[in-house]
């Protein structure tokens, strides 16, 4: 990666309206309206220093109920996003949101992120057993930080598993961090 970034954004936007005080018969006040939105951002430049990284690994996966995939971040079988064999040397941003199945068919109730069985990354949790839930329609999973995570032989997989019996899940994940 040369000359490129990598930027993530999160927010919200909230409209509501709030019926006045009162019954509805008799309301003393009419309705009050209310418009909220905020957002952060952030911008990981390229690079090998802190707050930058020089690969991007974008995947869009899909596996049977009740499956799992196991990602090594550190073997060189993931593909950034020029289809260039990546091993990672520090992960400094993970992203993954569970999304729509492509064949429309009804997706998972949920994945579960974290807790490989062999040489797991912890990620940015507090112990390699520790784990995310992501939903359809909720919120991704998204953890990271200018300075990043070491990975190694020994700490380098994170495993995505589709806690539904019946189900198949799809979900987009990114990896981002600085090259080996």
């Amino acid at each position: 990666m040369d000359g490129g970034r990598l930027r993530w954004q999160s927010g919200f936007s909230l409209s509501a309206l709030l019926d006045g005080q009162g019954t509805a018969s008799s309301l003393t006040l009419g309705q009050a309206k209310r418009q909220l939105s905020k957002s952060v951002a952030a911008t990981l430049a390229q690079g090998t220093g802190a707050g930058q990284v020089n690969a991007v690994v974008v995947r869009e996966d899909t596996v049977n109920a009740s499956s799992a995939i196991t990602y090594d971040l550190f073997d060189s079988t993931l593909l950034d996003v020029f289809d260039v064999a990546t091993a990672f040397q520090t992960i400094k941003f993970v992203w993954l949101a569970l999304i729509d199945n492509p064949d429309g068919t009804t997706g998972a109730s949920s994945v579960t992120v974290g807790n490989a069985a062999a040489e797991p990354h912890q990620l940015w949790f507090g112990a390699d057993a520790h784990t995310a839930s992501v939903f359809p329609g909720g919120l991704p999973f998204c953890q990271g930080d200018p300075t990043g995570k070491t990975v190694d032989a020994s700490n380098n997989r994170v495993l995505v598993t589709n806690n539904d019996g019946a189900n198949k899940a799809t979900w987009l994940v990114v990896f981002a961090g600085r090259r080996v």
